[in-house]
Parts: C-alpha cells; structure tokens; sequence
C-alpha cells in the first residue's frame, strides 16, 4: 500500500493473506514446511538481508528436528505483486519451499507476480533467483553502492513451473 508520501507501508493486519489455509507438509528428504513463527524471522533476515516488518510472512523448510533448512519471506505488498527473498542454508530445501511459497503467493492470495532484488555482486543469489525460475528485467546502476547496481527481478504466475511441479 501507498502511504501519503507515495512510500510502500505495511499492509493493514486485516489485508493480511490467510495461513491457516497452508497446512505444515511433507517435502522432500523428510523436510516440513510450514510458515515461520515470528520469533524464528531473524533467521531469514539475517540471511536474506530483508527487514523486520508487520508485513513479512515467510514459510520455513524444517527437518524433524526442528532445524531451519531454508526460508521465504514476502513483503512490499503491491495491488498484484510482492517481493520475494530466500534464504537457503540446503540446496534440496528449495523445491518444495517453493512449490508451497508460489502456491501461497499466486494461488492463496492471488497474485500475479514475485518480485526480487538482488546486489550484482551477489552472483550466487542471483543464479539461485533464476535457477527458481525469475528474469532479470531492469538493472539500476550504483544503487547498492558506488559501482555496485541492484538487479531487479520478476515471475509472473504464468511462467512459474513450481505451481503444475516440474
């Protein structure tokens, strides 16, 4: 949402997107995933380098002991898009976080399309992003830092192959 000075804010608790509809499940080599208790989103954002918001909500790829194998968080609510940011410490924890993270983003709450961002430096953060499936669509020079730009990424819904499995 827009506030008065045109900034993104937070959505209002009643926008929020219901959890109760995502049932802890199954994934692969015996990892749950479920959305992340706010106490365990530092784990995220220490990894993702996204901020502590009213309005980030984020799945967790768990094993049985309860470790943290992975993470996606969703924020900067847009009328049809939000931003996407992963974390992931076990490459296999990616698939089905992101089956169940699309599944919430496009088919739960109904929108259309993921947006990321990613530092040009970080290289292996952007083959992850794009291994997942997004596309690099406008690049802003120096806006990581001096001679370090900031890609800007995106999945429409109709080109996610995480919703129909692979």
């Amino acid at each position: 949402m827009k506030g008065e000075s045109g900034a993104l804010t937070a959505m209002p608790p009643s926008a929020h997107p219901p959890t109760a509809s995502l049932r802890p499940h199954r994934s692969l080599v015996n990892y749950t995933v479920r959305p992340m208790a706010p106490e365990r989103l530092h784990w995220l954002i220490e990894r993702a380098g996204c901020h502590r918001s009213d309005s980030l909500l984020a799945l967790e790829s768990v094993d049985e002991q309860g470790k943290i194998h992975g993470a996606v968080g969703f924020d900067g609510w847009l009328g049809n898009a939000a931003q996407m940011h992963v974390a992931i410490e076990t490459p296999i924890a990616i698939r089905g976080l992101a089956r169940a993270a699309f599944h919430w983003l496009f088919v739960e709450w109904g929108k259309e399309i993921a947006l990321g961002t990613v530092p040009a430096h970080n290289e292996k953060a952007l083959r992850l992003d794009c291994g997942i499936g997004f596309r690099p669509v406008y690049r802003l020079k120096d806006g990581w830092a001096k001679d370090d730009d900031v890609i800007f990424l995106e999945l429409r819904k109709q080109d996610c192959r995480w919703l129909n499995g692979l």
